[in-house]
């Protein structure tokens, strides 16, 4: 399991995010990813660009709310995410009062914690089975902790069968 926390405003986690998909691709069934919210003080729209991705993710489409939200970082006022919402096929009426009334704040006050619990201090912050890993990595940097793990659990695995 790989959990990143990232801040959708955060260029360096635009960045590596094609790095996290060759590995789930290359990876497929073996890796999964929990994205966890971490919108940093210095990117005034990355909170509510994080409740809106909770707020797609209540009607299934987190993934591409996330991925439109990098896909265009200037385009997370309340304004662009809703309209982005709409694009996306969301019930607009749901989804605009979920944001506008901060319904997800609690959820995000809580991931931010537990990265800050966690030691995190910058986006993006990576976590693979628990080994903390800081930064845009790189695809051979992420390489080298998914396969150390996935060999450590197929022993594992070999040992108790």
């Amino acid at each position: 399991t790989i959990v990143e926390f990232g801040d959708f405003q955060c260029p360096f986690c635009d960045r590596v995010g094609p790095v996290l998909a060759r590995v789930l691709s290359e990876y497929e069934g073996k890796v999964r990813l929990v994205y966890r919210q971490f919108p940093l003080d210095i990117h005034p729209n990355a909170r509510k660009a994080a409740e809106a991705s909770l707020c797609a993710g209540d009607q299934g489409k987190f993934w591409e709310m996330h991925d439109r939200m990098f896909a265009d970082q200037g385009k997370l006022g309340v304004a662009d995410l809703k309209s982005t919402a709409g694009e996306l096929g969301l019930d607009r009426e749901r989804f605009d009062a979920c944001l506008d009334r901060g319904a997800k704040g609690a959820i995000v006050a809580t991931d931010l914690t537990a990265g800050e619990i966690a030691g995190i201090q910058g986006t993006p912050a990576f976590f693979v089975n628990g080994i903390a890993i800081g930064g845009a990595v790189s695809y051979e940097q992420l390489k080298v902790v998914v396969e150390r793990e996935l060999s450590r659990r197929a022993r594992r695995s070999g040992r108790s069968g």
